[in-house]
């Protein structure tokens, strides 16, 4: 993710009140690569240096990407 977007799309909603900051990232493992959407209220990203909002992002992004390749493994066992 490029910081110097992330740093434009967080200076836009940072001044708005009840917003949230959707990204979307590509998570690749292996020979799998997804497009990721993360929502995150703005909020909790209020007082944050952006290279953790950033990290949090990735983090947010690479557990929803193992969530959606586990559901297929779950349903297959019941």
């Amino acid at each position: 993710m490029e910081t110097h977007s992330l740093k434009g799309a967080l200076e836009g909603v940072r001044t708005r009140a009840n917003c949230r900051l959707s990204v979307s990232i590509l998570v690749t493992e292996g020979d799998t690569s997804t497009l990721v959407p993360v929502t995150l209220d703005v909020a909790d990203l209020k007082d944050m240096p952006i290279e953790d909002v950033r990290q949090m992002l990735e983090l947010c992004a690479e557990r929803r990407f193992r969530s959606l390749h586990a559901e297929p493994l779950i349903a297959a066992a019941s």
